[in-house]
């Protein structure tokens, strides 16, 4: 997952990022979502889709920086 954030893949982090809960028993520990979360941001970062993570992940908070930047809602 690691490695697919580095070189931007955004698709495949997210796809694995999903499919993070039906392949365990039904508990990650924090400390592993975290981190998985970090990677997803950062594959989006890397492919140039921070906004449209945004806008998936973190609805309200995408519409508070959108009219941040552009002074009005």
């Amino acid at each position: 997952m690691r490695s697919f954030a580095l070189n931007g893949d955004f698709d495949m982090v997210k796809r694995l990022h999903v499919q993070m809960w039906p392949d365990t028993v039904g508990t990650i520990s924090l400390s592993t979502q975290e981190e998985a979360d970090e990677l997803l941001m950062e594959a989006a970062i890397n492919d140039n889709q921070a906004s449209s993570m945004l806008q998936a992940y973190y609805p309200k908070e995408y519409v508070k920086l959108r009219c941040r930047k552009q002074l009005r809602c």
